[in-house]
């Protein structure tokens, strides 16, 4: 496995853009503008690598100057669109457009192929996958969706209540990959309904009516392809009751209820634009959308009869992903269609102020052609074309997309996260991460969020965030990649095995499905299944084949050759070839892991067992053996989930832990550090290796974490109470996880000023000094002074010229060693503040004199059960001892050298550490290195790979005595980067209150917050009227009181609600 594996989905599916035409096909089936008898088409839509925005200019431009330059990493797009009077060709041009995003490392993208990245300012591992926005790395993230054309049938709460809650849910997409949502709804009257929608609004048209629409058909017919089922009798009968009986009568029926909104001259022709494009788009013939829709009718009815049971929409079998080959051509679509709707508004308004002028002059209300044809001439010639690059960057750079063409999106923001680079774990997992949807987030239930049996192999069911997205944000493991391009699948291999094609006339057998299309029927399903599982091991191919035939479903074969589809390798152990798999398969497959012992699966429905296969490696009566195996077990989790040691000895929210704070720690993010200008980076200065290690470790081997540290098990100093860590000072001083904080200044300069001072690389700043100058036009000259930058180095200084003006960025070096309160953690989950720099002099040793680099407390282990990590301090110790790295790979045997061990791997390790002279537990007498004295019990100590985080108190603190207060109310502003106060809140009041101090309130909430003498003047009673001795109300006696300033503002609110607020007065006693 590669870097460029894990991101190759993404790359993928914007390149199916281009390889399958998906543009193209959009411009084909877009139907042209007509404008008085004017035509005006869209033919052809193309894409050109980026190039220097200069005119003429053929010069590359790379990611590398987009980030400088705070630009975006654009090509160009060419346009060509023609102008037409009847058949007569007026104009056609191709119209050059700057601004369709490219992904880095994509077909378009000018580092494609290249070998020596770092000449360009790029990492030489890096695998692209992302776009550059404004300067910035932004990534489409997957998005959980229904699996395409095929009839689900799902549950849902109607807001009509004429309606069942149960329904059949299709989501079809045709070859342009623009979605839409069709559903089958059954009424209380026994009537059933295709709702629909039609830019944005929902629809609903008599199924019967439909059916009728798309071929010439009768009741009679209908009822004998739905085996005479006596529910149909009641939709008969109410479609007969609208009096439209032949197909142009139906087909005239729903056009003029959707004229204005689909166009066309006449209602069949609006009727034949919906069905074309709204019901069931994936299918272009309208036998084959009968066909579909007979099918989903039947399942319909055996669902309102109980026959059949629901599917399942939360469980990962139904779904398929949203990638950027979906969301671009939504995107595209829409832009063609606003296109077309602004060019007809300007048009129009021209034709409007025409039509004014010459109505002042005389009576004559018509426009002659020559004038019809000047004015769309220069609509032509003017017209927004940019609207097209400017839809993609809106998308790419607010993460909202519009979808008014298609109805299969849940969602209209959050499509687009930044590919931050925190650390290079981080950075990776952003390309495998899958979201559910923000939708589900507001959801009160948690069946969206359980981990299912289904997922196996698919989705890692340890690598989730705890709290809010918890089983909504996952993450695709090792070995999974999704379909980009369909296979070439002929009907024959369906016909010369056994598939009967369809007739119209009631067949018998079970239906066939090709993408949605129904292929004919079967008497031998399974037989079928086996052949095309055969031919697809024998083409590599990664069609899915499905046929559910449990109980209480209905059974449909259906074979699936879309894109967006997961899929995943197993080895099929009678024809030792590897065979993909798909997700909605896998449930139906027997797969047992590597290397496992031999089981084989009963065959019994009530109770399945597993039963050892006899000695003589022939199964049991009634046994079916495993037809497939794992490739390798690892494959059951995420790149970042498979990196923690011995994760299988571990309690499964510890492993959770560590899969977030793995993208937390501080390493190497990248290395180009130099031509970076990410707003904040962080680096550890020397990084290890951890001697225990995974398999996997070796994909992301040159950007390391951690260092590999002595950690003793003891309580000692009484500073490692609530997972607090004591540090030992020498190690610190000689450089434990010391390390810097990059930060980036970015600087816009006025128009027409240029920089006459910038500060030397290099140079550490002090809180006096200047950190740049600038000259405007009349020669005037603004310091700017470097402030909160006081302690930062100078890292580097890029000076470039912007659209309008002068910019440059300068990036800071900080240096950050370890301070108390900083936070460090193992990669088993348990994480600790440093609360003491103990001095070497004072730490615990060892008889052979070994100093622990930490300490942490005993009680961190009873409670969370990671005994992954006693076991890696174990490991580790035998790595060092030995020079060698220790496998700690989950689920598989320990090996030494290359030699499997018979004995688990504890008792391996164990062995081991007796080998080299150490206890078999791993504990060792230790003395205190205060009083020399030996402890009274042996201490465990080992070797343990630790991670600082990025959590640090200099980022943090808050201190303030005196600054900046809120005018309405004086009290102290609040926000770290405002140098505000810290929130004095309730519970901070009962705290004080419960222990005795509650005069303390008096000075915080008071004296130093927004303490005021007021002027109270006796007669009135009120602090609000009173200015230098004088009161509005005429009062002459007055008198001084101490009270919050915040205090005056309640009374001025109130009083603005015609309430008066009066004090009464008393001396204290």
């Amino acid at each position: 496995m590669k870097l460029d594996d894990l991101v190759k989905p993404h790359v993928e599916a914007y390149e199916a853009l281009f390889k399958r035409n998906i543009f193209k096909r959009i411009v084909e089936k877009t139907k042209p503008l007509f404008i008085d008898d004017f035509r005006l088409e869209i033919d052809e839509f193309r894409v050109e690598p980026p190039s220097l925005p200069f005119e003429d200019s053929k010069g590359k431009l790379f990611p590398r100057e987009c980030r400088l330059t705070n630009e975006s990493y654009k090509g160009k797009i060419y346009l060509k669109v023609s102008l037409y009077y009847g058949d007569d060709l007026i104009k056609s041009e191709t119209k050059e457009i700057h601004g369709f995003p490219i992904m880095v490392k994509s077909m378009y993208c000018n580092l494609n192929h290249m070998t020596n990245l770092a000449k360009y300012g790029e990492d030489e591992q890096e695998p692209g996958g992302f776009f550059i926005i404004n300067g910035l790395d932004k990534l489409v993230r997957f998005h959980i969706m229904p699996k395409r054309n095929y009839p689900f049938a799902l549950i849902r709460t109607q807001h009509n209540k004429i309606y069942s809650e149960k329904l059949i849910s299709i989501r079809s997409l045709g070859d342009d990959e623009l979605g839409h949502m069709n559903y089958l709804l059954y009424s209380t009257d026994g009537n059933v309904y295709l709702k629909l929608f039609q830019r944005v609004k929902e629809f609903h048209i008599p199924l019967v009516v439909v059916l009728k629409a798309l071929v010439n058909t009768t009741d009679l017919e209908l009822y004998t392809l739905l085996d005479n089922d006596p529910f149909l009798t009641t939709a008969l009968r109410k479609t007969g009751e609208l009096n439209v009986f032949s197909r142009k009568e139906c087909v005239e029926y729903i056009g003029s209820r959707f004229r204005y909104l689909t166009g066309g001259t006449t209602f069949f022709e609006a009727g034949t634009n919906l069905i074309d494009t709204n019901i069931l788009p994936h299918l272009e013939d309208n036998q084959d959308k009968f066909n579909f829709l007979l099918i989903s009718l039947k399942k319909l009815y055996a669902f309102i009869r109980g026959e059949i049971v629901p599917d399942d929409p939360d469980s990962p079998s139904s779904h398929e992903l949203l990638t950027e080959t979906q969301l671009f051509a939504s995107i595209f679509k829409d832009r063609i269609e606003d296109f077309k709707k602004n060019f007809n508004g300007v048009y129009q308004k021209l034709i409007k102020t025409e039509l004014e002028k010459k109505r002042k002059i005389d009576s004559e209300t018509e426009i002659d052609y020559m004038t019809k044809k000047e004015k769309i001439v220069y609509t032509f010639k003017t017209a927004d074309y940019k609207t097209f690059a400017r839809g993609f960057h809106t998308f790419l750079s607010s993460g909202n997309v519009t979808h008014n063409h298609t109805s299969d999106l849940l969602q209209n923001a959050g499509f687009v996260i930044l590919a931050e680079k925190i650390n290079y774990y981080r950075y990776i997992s952003h390309f495998r991460s899958v979201n559910r949807g923000t939708f589900f987030q507001q959801v009160r239930t948690t069946t969206v969020r359980k981990l299912r049996p289904e997922s196996w192999g698919f989705m890692c069911p340890i690598h989730t965030p705890d709290g809010t997205p918890c089983g909504l944000l996952t993450h695709l493991t090792t070995s999974v990649e999704l379909v980009a391009s369909p296979d070439s699948l002929s009907l024959d291999v369906f016909y010369e095995n056994g598939v009967v094609p369809v007739m119209r006339s009631a067949s018998c057998g079970v239906p066939v499905f090709l993408d949605g299309r129904l292929l004919g029927h079967t008497e031998s399903p399974d037989l079928l299944i086996e052949k095309l599982r055969e031919y697809r091991r024998k083409n590599n191919s990664r069609f899915e084949v499905v046929f559910n035939n449990q109980d209480k479903q209905f059974g449909i074969l259906s074979v699936h050759n879309g894109i967006g589809r997961f899929t995943r390798p197993v080895f099929h152990k009678s024809s030792k070839i590897v065979d993909w798999i798909g997700i909605m398969e896998q449930v139906f497959l027997n797969i047992n892991l590597k290397n496992q012992e031999k089981y084989a699966v009963g065959q019994d429905k009530d109770k399945i067992s597993h039963t050892p296969i006899q000695e003589n490696n022939t199964p049991s009566p009634g046994i079916t053996p495993f037809e497939y195996e794992e490739i390798d077990n690892q494959n059951l989790f995420s790149l970042v989930a498979s990196l923690t040691p011995f994760s299988e000895y571990n309690q499964s929210p510890r492993s959770m832990y560590q899969c977030q704070m793995a993208k937390q720690s501080m390493g190497i993010p990248a290395h180009n550090l130099s031509t970076r200008t990410d707003t904040k980076l962080y680096t550890i200065n020397y990084t290890q290796h951890p001697i225990v290690k995974n398999r996997n470790y070796s994909v992301l081997q040159d950007y390391p974490l951690g260092i590999n540290c002595i950690v003793a098990v003891l309580s000692y100093t009484a500073y490692d109470m609530e997972d607090a860590m004591v540090i030992n000072k020498g190690s610190m001083e000689r450089g434990l996880f010391c390390g810097y904080v990059y930060k980036t200044d970015k600087i816009e300069l006025p128009r027409d000023a240029i920089f006459s001072y910038l500060p030397n690389i290099g140079h550490k700043l002090k809180k006096t000094d200047i950190l740049y100058t600038y000259t405007d036009l009349t020669g005037k000259e603004y310091t700017v002074n470097s402030g909160n930058y006081e302690g930062y180095v100078v890292d580097t200084v890029d000076i470039f010229k912007g659209e309008y003006n002068v910019c440059a960025n300068i990036k800071f070096r900080i240096s950050r060693n370890p301070n108390i309160g900083d936070k460090f953690c193992s990669r088993h989950g348990q994480k600790g503040v440093c609360s003491m720099h103990w001095p070497t002099i004072d730490m615990p040793f060892t008889e052979g004199g070994i100093v622990p680099d930490i300490i942490i407390n005993p009680h961190a282990f009873p409670s969370r059960m990671t005994i992954g990590m006693l076991i890696e301090s174990m490991a580790g110790k035998v790595g060092a001892c030995v020079g060698e790295f220790q496998d700690a790979t989950a689920f598989e045997e320990r090996k030494n050298g290359n030699i499997p061990s018979s004995d688990t791997k504890v008792n391996s390790i164990g062995e081991d550490l007796i080998k080299n002279g150490f206890n078999y537990y791993g504990n060792e007498p230790m003395y205190s290195g205060v009083t020399g004295n030996e402890f009274m019990t042996d201490i465990f100590i080992g070797v343990v790979f630790y991670q600082r985080l990025r959590h640090m108190v200099n980022d943090k603190f808050q201190v303030r005595s005196t600054g900046a207060v809120i005018s309405t109310t004086r009290q102290p502003v609040g926000g770290r980067k405002k140098l505000g106060g810290v929130r004095f809140g309730e519970m901070e009041r009962d705290a004080l209150i419960a222990h005795g101090t509650s005069y303390l309130l008096n000075d915080r909430l008071i004296k130093c917050s927004d303490h005021h003498i007021f002027t109270y003047c006796t007669s009135c009673k009120s602090i609000l009227f009173t200015m230098r001795n004088k009161c509005t109300c005429g009062g002459k006696v007055f008198t001084t009181v101490e009270l919050p300033f915040v205090f005056k503002y309640l009374c001025a609110e109130l009083m603005a609600m015609n309430i008066k607020v009066e004090l009464e007065l008393k001396h204290p006693t």
